[in-house]
């Protein structure tokens, strides 16, 4: 809880949620006070549109306003590993909606020992496989920048088909899937 915290407030980007504090009450429990931000996520966003995608141009507009977000994560060393419709907030504002990151709650910091310490265990999975970059499946610990942009890869074909390029009844079978073409 701490640690996503620590990773969320480091990032400053207007597409990734604001942490405005980190605490404890007084009986130890610990709290983080975001941004409130009014709207929805983009998984409740496309549940509504029919056939479950948006035009070429929103699709377009989501995906160029994750970047940003990712970029500014990225360029901090950390890598979300959890991108999905979800984690992604859709906010209605007069120039259209802003879009913002949430949920570093797997993310890995790149260049600091301390944020990744004994997150990352052989045959523990991190991720949502429908969303995980393949490689993911098979070392979490060993995943970059790449992954979240084969995750925002495969919620663009979401957004645009209203269809997931990769199901199954396990991450094995998805990542096979993917693997096979």
């Amino acid at each position: 809880f701490a640690r996503e915290a620590r990773v969320a407030a480091a990032i400053q980007s207007p597409h990734v949620t604001r942490v405005n504090d980190v605490d404890t009450t007084e009986d130890g429990t610990p709290f983080i006070v975001m941004e409130l931000l009014q709207g929805q996520s983009l998984a409740s966003l496309l549940s509504k549109e029919p056939g479950g995608r948006l035009s070429p141009d929103e699709a377009i507009d989501i995906t160029l306003q994750i970047l940003s977000g990712l970029e500014a994560a990225h360029g901090r060393g950390v890598v979300h590993r959890d991108l999905k419709p979800d984690n992604v907030f859709v906010t209605p504002s007069p120039g259209g909606p802003v879009i913002k990151l949430f949920d570093f709650g797997i993310a890995k910091v790149r260049e600091s020992k301390e944020f990744n310490r004994g997150l990352t265990h052989a045959g523990i999975l991190m991720g949502t496989p429908e969303y995980m970059a393949p490689e993911q499946l098979y070392s979490a610990a060993g995943v970059d920048h790449r992954a979240d942009l084969y995750s925002l890869g495969v919620m663009l074909f979401e957004m645009l088909s209203g269809e997931l390029p990769a199901q199954g009844e396990s991450a094995a079978a998805i990542v096979a899937q993917v693997q096979q073409g």
